[in-house]
């Protein structure tokens, strides 16, 4: 078993931000260290509890290391220590669909973006470019574009194109917009 001195290190310096505990807790499961890592994982819920981006880079890690039941359960915990964590809900809807888990991340990209319940009905339907009610102010062009690139990835162009029509409607004169697009369908999803 590798043991990542860089970590160590970092701990040495610090050691207390729950968020670093998390992201170290990610580098001990990816050097095969569990026991570490976990202790890493409680180590940051118990500085923060309810903040909701620590699951989420816990849940992250589980998946990264393949464990889905783990990472499912963080994300469930995530969602009831911070419902309205809506930014987070987008990192960890982005997290889920490139990992395979396609409903579970399409429902936290939803969720991030405070649909109404007929537009969350709507998209689940198979005509993807309908008219929903989307709340204006909580759908990002470029969050739109992420979700997108996160579904290239996961080889769903049906889900990628229906949210890259959605950062256009949202600013359809925005180079930037048309630009991550491009290189985003350029690159199979992976440039940013």
């Amino acid at each position: 078993m590798r043991k990542p001195p860089c970590t160590e290190k970092a701990r040495a310096i610090e050691g207390k931000d729950s968020r670093m505990l998390a992201e170290y807790g990610l580098v001990y499961l990816l050097a095969g260290d569990r026991k570490r890592a976990e202790d890493a994982f409680q180590r940051g819920i118990a500085g923060d509890p309810k903040d909701g981006e620590t699951y989420r880079i816990i849940a992250h890690a589980w998946l990264m290391a393949g464990q889905a039941k783990e990472a499912l359960e963080a994300m469930d915990q995530m969602q009831k220590v911070d419902p309205k964590a809506t930014s987070v809900f987008a990192k960890a809807g982005v997290d889920l669909v490139e990992h395979g888990f396609i409903q579970e991340g399409q429902a936290l990209m939803l969720k991030s973006m405070d649909l109404t319940a007929a537009a969350r009905d709507a998209y689940q339907k198979p005509a993807l470019f309908g008219t929903y009610d989307f709340n204006s102010e909580a759908l990002d062009a470029e969050q739109a574009v992420r979700f997108g690139r996160a579904f290239l990835r996961a080889k769903h162009q049906d889900e990628a194109a229906w949210w890259f029509h959605k950062a256009v409607e949202k600013k359809p004169k925005e180079e930037k917009v048309w630009n991550a697009i491009a290189l985003a369908l350029a690159s199979g999803g992976t440039a940013e």
